[in-house]
């Protein structure tokens, strides 16, 4: 009977360094009080009480980003 010498190989791709400890950096995401004043103006009126507290409670950020016209801005760059 042979014997055979068995050598181990990592054939797949490492993509993720499982052994190094990463930061997790969690941020509420809000919208712009601009907005939010829109919204508390135009809707909450017609938005049950019990939704409500959602939009008077939502954080606000000047410096945050509006997804909105961000997905407008990439479809247009599609087309």
């Amino acid at each position: 009977m042979k014997q055979f010498e068995y050598k181990e190989l990592d054939f797949l791709q490492k993509r993720l360094d499982i052994t190094r400890q990463t930061e997790k950096v969690f941020k509420q995401r809000c919208i712009n009080p601009i907005k939010k004043e829109a919204i508390l103006h135009q809707l909450v009126p017609y938005i049950p009480e019990n939704w409500r507290k959602f939009w008077l409670n939502l954080q606000t950020d000047n410096d945050t980003s509006d997804l909105v016209m961000q997905e407008e801005s990439n479809l247009e760059d599609i087309n």
